[in-house]
């Protein structure tokens, strides 16, 4: 008997949930949160690998020299300093804070010359957006030009590259040339290679007086 009766709330409940009206379902509305990307506090100033940027330099520095030797002159050596301070240029140039212009090389010159005195400096400056041969139009402006040839056939020792590009793809080159200071001390002709000690005395105690026996 209670069987039955459980069958029929059951018949019972089932028949109440079928009058029961069906409700639509409303879709929900997802709302679309913009993004936005925000540039870094300090862009690059170069979108190239900075890998490709020193290749470039030291195909340049190699170039530089091909040229000096056809022209019966000596090569150049190439300063890590000098190249910090004329890739600071190139970069800056590239980044649009300067113009392109030799400017401020006098102060770069003072800079330079903290690690290596010199006589003089001058500089060489390129751009371009030859992606197939930025070497060779780079060279080819500097060869063209008479006061940028006279640089690089000049009485130079020591010299640094640096090469910069910008998001548009353009390259900024500069080269910077300097001729050494000789050195202060410098080796008498007259001193021999004598091992007894006493002769081959100091020239600069000489100068000063004193024999160099202590």
């Amino acid at each position: 008997m209670k069987d039955h009766c459980y069958q029929r709330l059951f018949t019972f409940s089932l028949l109440t949930l079928g009058l029961m009206p069906c409700e639509s379902i409303e879709p929900i509305a997802i709302q679309k949160i913009p993004i936005t990307e925000t540039e870094p506090a300090n862009p690059p100033l170069s979108l190239t690998d900075p890998a490709f940027l020193q290749a470039l330099e030291e195909a340049t520095y190699r170039e530089i020299n091909q040229y000096r030797l056809s022209k019966n002159l000596p090569p150049l050596k190439l300063n890590p300093q000098i190249s910090q301070q004329a890739r600071i240029h190139s970069e800056r140039m590239a980044a649009g804070i300067i113009p392109i212009s030799n400017e401020d090389l006098e102060q770069r010159l003072k800079i330079i010359s903290l690690s290596t005195p010199h006589q003089k400096g001058s500089e060489n400056l390129a751009t371009h957006n030859n992606n197939y041969s930025p070497v060779k139009a780079t060279i080819k402006q500097w060869t063209d030009d008479p006061e940028n040839r006279k640089n690089i056939e000049g009485k130079y020792d020591e010299t640094g590259i640096g090469v910069a590009q910008n998001s548009k793809g353009e390259y900024y080159f500069t080269q910077i040339f300097i001729k050494e200071k000789p050195s202060i001390i410098t080796r008498s002709p007259e001193i021999g290679n004598s091992l007894e000690p006493g002769e081959n005395p100091d020239p600069l105690l000489s100068k000063s007086g004193q024999d160099g026996q202590f």
